[in-house]
């Protein structure tokens, strides 16, 4: 959604993301195929979606900072020695991550509209922190999906 919408602050952004989450809602009923449930994502549904969200993406941030160190360690001894080399290796390394044209380096996944991974992690940190969190840790969304009884 940020990369869709840029980030929305105040009350008009606060409104941006919640008609955003109610679009991405009635899309995953769609991409489900319970389009004949008559499920509609009501402006308290949409409201806690988006206050969740935000808790479980600060949540996110604060797992990340371990997992930073490991993506921005280098063994390079020239490193060590030339904190201007250790810098611009480490805004390279940012930067190469960032590139969207480089699969084998990409920091993010992506997904079809059918919710199929097209896309998978370039970098084995990233990759570490995305499976750990999403799918270990307690204050992801995930697990509490699936520790509910069905």
């Amino acid at each position: 959604m940020v990369l869709n919408m840029g980030w929305c602050d105040g009350d008009a952004g606060q409104k941006k993301r919640i008609a955003a989450t109610r679009e991405c809602f009635s899309q995953a009923v769609a991409a489900l195929d319970k389009g004949d449930l008559n499920i509609n994502c009501t402006k308290h549904m949409a409201s806690a979606i988006e206050r969740d969200l935000s808790a479980v993406r600060g949540r996110l941030a604060d797992i990340a900072e371990t997992y930073a160190q490991r993506l921005l360690q280098s063994n390079d001894p020239q490193h060590k020695e030339s904190p201007e080399a250790y810098t611009q290796w480490m805004q390279d390394r940012v930067a190469k991550l960032l590139d969207r044209k480089d699969a084998t380096n990409f920091f993010l996944h992506k997904h079809d509209n059918t919710g199929a991974v097209v896309h998978w992690f370039g970098n084995q940190v990233l990759e570490d922190l995305f499976i750990d969190f999403w799918y270990g840790s307690n204050f992801s969304p995930i697990h509490k999906f699936r520790s509910q009884p069905r």
